[in-house]
């Protein structure tokens, strides 16, 4: 914080007025109801705490002023009751995991996350100078409103149902490995210890019947926080992965304006087919392929052919010329 300082001032006054000015910056911005100034406030004088008198009393009163604006800003009432007194953990676990996958693919603006993760961003800057109590107040009500309002609008089984099919699932690979098992033959000392007829006698086997487990009851503050911070994560991921997709729709888009001027791929991928319908150019530099040679014990008229195939065709003006060399002879 930029604050005047007096020549006069008497050494060590000037951490007393930094805090006395940011305590009135902080009612007014408060009374303003600027949020964003006053974040950007607490960050600046997180960075610079020996400069304030009472440093963590000042930052205490900071934390609560910016926490009670969070609240007025979003409209996040506090619950005084404990939502998550009667609800099991397999339940919670299940509803949870559906939280977090919705967060991650959610791109609108919901007043109670947008709370949610500026409360949790908060808790990373405090960074333990003040006990979390509060700032954790504002993210169990924010997660505890997503919970019990957007989870049951989810897709998806209900978890009662999910939990059944798990259980049958379960059964159903135990049956498998105990008729694996049975079909194992066994040895004659298991045999003399457990009868096979020994079960049936006590009333043991199959007509036991298993108790199911009894369900946990009750979620602790610490897992609440866990899951509160797992749905930022995956919040904050999303628009990551957008920026990401706009990126290379924008290079697809640019990729093929540039693949626009250039010829159509059949052309550009056979330039020998262009090349024998054009002419090629006669010059100077032409190469000149050599002639076979021909021994003087081949056939004659193979020779007499050969001389002919490789000499070009006579034009009209050649044959003219010879018309008029035999006009003049007679």
């Amino acid at each position: 914080m930029n604050v005047w300082k007096c020549e006069a001032e008497r050494p060590g006054r000037h951490h007393v007025f930094t805090e006395q000015y940011v305590r009135l910056m902080v009612k007014i911005l408060v009374v303003m109801s600027d949020r964003v100034s006053l974040e950007a406030l607490l960050r600046r004088i997180r960075k610079k705490g020996t400069e304030f008198y009472h440093f963590a009393d000042l930052w205490q009163t900071c934390c609560h002023s910016y926490l009670a604006l969070l609240r007025q800003s979003h409209k996040v009432r506090p619950i005084e009751e404990d939502k998550f007194k009667l609800v099991a953990t397999e339940d919670f676990e299940i509803m949870a995991d559906r939280l977090a996958e919705w967060a991650g693919e959610f791109a609108g603006d919901l007043p109670v996350l947008q709370c949610m993760k500026e409360a949790i961003e908060l808790k990373k800057l405090n960074g333990g100078l003040m006990k979390a109590g509060a700032i954790d107040e504002v993210i169990n009500d924010c997660y505890t409103y997503l919970y019990l309002e957007i989870g049951p609008t989810l897709p998806g089984p209900s978890p009662s149902e999910v939990l059944e099919a798990r259980a049958r699932a379960r059964a159903r690979e135990e049956a498998q490995n105990d008729a694996s098992n049975s079909l194992k033959p066994q040895s004659t000392l298991t045999n003399i210890l457990n009868p096979p007829g020994s079960q049936e006698a006590n009333g043991d086997g199959e007509k036991q019947t298993e108790a199911l487990p009894r369900k946990k009851v009750g979620i602790r503050r610490p897992d609440i926080l866990r899951r509160a911070e797992q749905v930022y994560t995956r919040a904050m991921e999303a628009p990551k992965s957008a920026g990401l997709a706009s990126k290379s729709r924008l290079g697809s888009i640019s990729s093929g304006k540039r693949g626009s001027n250039t010829p159509n791929g059949g052309e550009a991928a056979s330039p020998a087919s262009d090349g024998s319908d054009m002419e090629e150019p006669v010059g100077d530099d032409t190469e000149m392929k050599d002639e076979p040679t021909i021994d003087e014990g081949d056939d004659p008229d193979a020779t007499t052919q050969m001389t002919a195939a490789s000499s070009p065709r006579g034009s009209i003006h050649d044959s003219a010329d010879d018309e008029s060399d035999l006009s003049d002879q007679r």
